[in-house]
């Protein structure tokens, strides 16, 4: 880069080239030589150039040329080079389950921490084997992984969800910045639907022709790779890209976006379909769209849904935002989402957050026995769990004799059920003994 010195000429596009290929020639005259060419898609077109020219001179040497790329430099300019004798081209697919594994059991060297974090860096790095090295790297330098003396790796403390280094998340935001304005739109729009959508539904909300967002998408997918066709459907090239582009938009903006596609959804559908995934869609759309008395109708059905399923997690996150909008729920209709909530937040191991929920319910049971004894048994539970026995068992034993008093069978047996349960932990085994054969035959008898 720096000026030639005074008196001399310049060196033109040829005599560089061939500069270039003298100085690769003569270290592979002293030993076997690999060269890398890393981001090649970035190169201009002089560089691509330079490439070709190091291409066509490394037959007869002791050389081996890379040049590791995402799609981008023109067909043209890759068949050329594949036409050689001495080239060729090797895609690189993301890494599978059993492939995973295995790299994962070669870095920690241990079986039982690569199977216990296998699901969880799968599902952040998408098989992308350079991400997954970042989130152990992350792992590590957040000291919730140790090495031992042997080699091999322990985590120090309990690893809920998996965060996603920064490195990553600067690698995909340089490769979103790359868009155009109108794409990036597109597919800021297409990222309030999710990791999978819809072109169909995202042209609706955007009030543009079908066939020139099917063109659009069609071009972020070959020319940055971005998205992909699956089917009938497009998914985001990673779970990372359709997090970046959510999540730098502003709260305003995603809630237009979002009440846009809730809109467009549900003018695509009967007003009478039922179906459980298309309403927990209407519910998640209406509710982060602000229109919260538009997702009512579909919540029970989204909710019945998505706990069949368990899918616990959007189960919490649509109760939450249902019951966050001031005025929205009230009264019974509150209470049994203040319960249903809990109860997903028990299964996803989040007690603060519980018991939260659970706090509030009984103000909202009043004078009303029945749901007394309901909110009663959810409540101990949740003692039981967080290691809090004794009151667990008294808060039990009133909830069981509550729905007893009331002719709840169903009630009292779930109380008795977890009585017998936390009586059980407290080693008292004689009393906890009637409580869990009541419970298995009201579970028998009711199939």
């Amino acid at each position: 880069g720096e000026p030639p010195p005074p008196g001399t000429e310049p060196l033109t596009k040829d005599s560089l080239h061939t500069v270039f290929v003298h100085v690769t020639r003569a270290l592979a005259a002293k030993r076997p030589t690999v060269i890398l060419i890393d981001d090649l898609h970035f190169a201009p077109q002089a560089g691509l150039a330079l490439f070709t020219s190091l291409a066509l001179s490394v037959a007869e040497h002791r050389i081996l040329l890379i040049g590791a790329l995402r799609p981008g430099p023109s067909e043209a300019w890759l068949a050329e080079l594949e036409r050689r004798p001495q080239a060729s081209r090797m895609v690189l697919a993301r890494l599978g389950p059993k492939d995973l594994e295995g790299l994962l059991l070669e870095a920690l060297k241990s079986k039982q921490l690569a199977a216990e974090l296998g699901w969880k860096i799968a599902t952040k790095s998408d098989g992308n084997p350079y991400f997954v090295f970042e989130i152990l790297r992350g792992l590590r330098e957040d000291k919730l992984l140790r090495q031992r003396p042997d080699g091999s790796w322990v985590t120090t403390s309990t690893i809920g969800d998996v965060q996603v280094p920064s490195s990553i998340i600067d690698l995909v935001n340089a490769r979103v910045s790359d868009l155009s304005r109108e794409e990036r739109d597109l597919l800021e729009l297409a990222s309030c639907s999710g990791f999978s959508f819809d072109p169909n539904l995202v042209a609706l909300a955007s009030e543009q022709d079908r066939l020139h967002t099917l063109k659009l998408l069609g071009r972020v997918e070959r020319r940055h790779r971005l998205v992909r066709a699956a089917g009938r459907r497009f998914v985001f090239d990673h779970h990372q890209v359709q997090e970046a582009l959510y999540g730098g938009l502003s709260e305003p903006l995603r809630q237009e976006y979002h009440a846009a596609l809730g809109r467009a959804l549900e003018s695509m559908v009967r007003a009478d379909d039922q179906d459980g995934a298309l309403c927990a869609d209407l519910c998640g759309h209406h509710l982060a769209g602000g229109s919260g008395e538009a997702a009512l109708p579909y919540l029970d059905v989204a909710i019945r849904h998505l706990d069949a399923g368990q899918v616990q997690d959007r189960v919490a996150e649509l109760l939450g935002r249902a019951l966050d909008e001031p005025g929205l729920l009230a009264g019974e209709r509150r209470f049994e989402c203040l319960l249903k909530q809990a109860h997903a937040l028990d299964l996803l191991g989040r007690p603060p957050e519980e018991r939260a929920a659970l706090d509030e319910a009984p103000a909202l049971a009043g004078d009303d026995v029945r749901l007394e004894a309901r909110v009663r048994t959810e409540i101990g539970w949740h003692l039981n769990r967080t290691g809090r026995g004794p009151e667990a068992i008294a808060e039990l034993e009133r909830a069981y004799a509550l729905a007893a008093e009331m002719g709840d069978e169903a009630t009292a047996a779930k109380a008795r059920g977890n009585l017998g349960i936390a009586l059980l932990e407290d080693s008292r085994f004689d009393e906890c003994r009637p409580h869990l054969e009541a419970r298995l035959a009201w579970v028998q008898e009711h199939g």
